[in-house]
């Protein structure tokens, strides 16, 4: 969840305006406008003292949000002309499909918040996803089986994401991140039938570095890691 700092640059701080808010702008008829997941607020605000005026108001609903934990896009013209895309919160009800031609045909019928691509294993008879968890943007990995109908949920914890899931070459393990800004934070392996604890491959040297599996070797006895220090990648 995301809220809303205004930064003064005389002084170089900043204060609180609005909790869990995102995508505040200023609009030509005196407001800040932003969004609350699926709703779009107003305030009025005085430029001159950079201060809220007065009471945050709703005007609509129905702002498209792609992400469970997300706050709606607009866009505010010096005009006051606002735009936005209507949908919902649409990232909260997807579900896992294959398409042959204009066939489509649902993995599961269970759906989840769902994000980024989904993971195939090299026989295609198994699909690793990741799912938003909660309003806090948990990350966790979900697996569909073809053989085995239903979701089952592999990679968790409360409080740390599992994500970047990669199959090794036998589709028995995960190579995944596990990212929660500590020192446990790295690349570990997991079996997808769960069967034991998951082992760790590669930890992070400090909260500036990242580590994401990119791939296992194919005789499964290595795995390409990105390490990315400060926006620099290896």
């Amino acid at each position: 969840q995301l809220d809303q700092w205004l930064l003064d640059p005389k002084p170089g701080k900043a204060r609180l305006l609005f909790e869990g808010a995102g995508s505040a702008a200023y609009s030509p008829t005196g407001h800040v406008v932003f969004t609350r997941g699926d709703v779009l607020m107003a305030a009025p605000f005085d430029l001159d003292r950079l201060a809220v005026t007065g009471e945050v108001i709703a005007l609509t609903g129905g702002v498209r949000t792609h992400s469970s934990w997300e706050d709606g896009a607009f866009a505010i013209s010096r005009e006051g002309l606002l735009l936005f895309a209507p949908g919902g919160q649409v990232g909260t009800d997807r579900r896992l499909v294959t398409v042959e031609g204009t066939t489509v045909t649902p993995l599961t019928s269970e759906r989840r918040a769902f994000e980024t691509m989904p993971a195939v294993s090299r026989t295609g008879r198994k699909v690793a996803a990741v799912a938003s968890a909660n309003q806090k943007s948990s990350y966790e990995t979900w697996v569909a089986d073809l053989d085995h109908p239903g979701l089952k949920r592999v990679l968790a914890l409360p409080s740390a994401d599992c994500s970047h899931p990669v199959w090794s070459p036998d589709g028995q393990w995960l190579a995944y991140q596990r990212a929660a800004l500590d020192k446990d934070d790295g690349v570990y392996i997991q079996r997808a039938d769960m069967g034991g604890p998951p082992r760790v491959i590669l930890k992070t040297e400090s909260k500036e570095t990242n580590l994401t599996p990119t791939s296992w070797a194919p005789n499964g006895l290595g795995l390409l890691i990105t390490k990315t220090v400060e926006g620099k990648g290896n």
